[in-house]
């Protein structure tokens, strides 16, 4: 997998944090950004010609759903993927049709984090629930 340019956005640190080393073990070229709320992420994304974020359904100001609308409304080709603990259907219904590319569970592993990604950046829609719901 060639390298690509990913932002991280989450309120939780130590979540930012984890999942910043879970990519670069799966590949250790990315290149990855850090935002702390949708507003950081949106102004990374105006700044980077960034291929791929992951962004928090919940955070403080505008949530994921508000973020990715925002962010569809000038950028069509970067690829989302909204990564929450909250994986009901009609939270899910809502993301895709914000324009999310994925949803996935924060209780993924490592090889579906790989997985996503391949599909994803592939032009695939992607939706990985809680393996209980």
């Amino acid at each position: 997998m060639e390298s690509i340019k990913i932002i991280v956005a989450d309120d939780h640190p130590l979540f930012r944090e984890g999942l910043k080393q879970a990519l670069l073990r799966i590949q250790p070229t990315f290149n990855i950004f850090i935002a702390a709320n949708g507003n950081e992420a949106i102004e990374t994304l105006e700044a980077e010609a960034v291929d791929l974020i992951f962004l928090d359904i919940r955070m403080p100001g505008r949530d994921g759903i508000e973020i990715t609308k925002c962010i569809r409304k000038f950028n069509t080709t970067v690829k989302i993927v909204v990564v929450s603990m909250i994986d009901d259907r009609i939270s899910i219904m809502k993301i895709f049709k914000a324009g999310a590319n994925g949803f996935l569970h924060k209780n993924t592993d490592i090889c579906e984090l790989h997985k996503v990604i391949e599909i994803v950046c592939n032009g695939v829609l992607f939706i990985r629930r809680n393996c209980g719901v």
